[in-house]
């Protein structure tokens, strides 16, 4: 567990498949102030210390301002072409 690495991912999903959107690794507050830990990992030096839901939120804000449409917009449109039945 010492020398692991965490990221969080941003997935898009409909009925007809799911990709990756986009990634960013996550460093807690400990090991973000370890230099020599950030040596052993890899990590770049302007990764700095950031809370789990904002890098979600900057990866879900830059794929919908990359592509235009905003994600859960194309989810809730995917959604209603389904018949009925299998929305439930």
């Amino acid at each position: 567990m010492d020398l692991c690495q965490a990221a969080v991912h941003l997935t898009f999903t409909s009925s007809a498949g799911h990709c990756l959107i986009g990634r960013r690794l996550y460093f807690t507050r400990q090991q973000a102030g370890k230099e020599e830990r950030r040596e052993l990992t890899g990590a770049p030096d302007e990764l700095c210390l950031v809370a789990k839901p904002r890098l979600a939120a900057d990866m879900f804000h830059a794929a919908s301002n990359q592509s235009g449409h905003h994600p859960s917009h194309e989810a809730e449109r995917d959604q209603s072409r389904r018949p009925a039945a299998e929305r439930a």
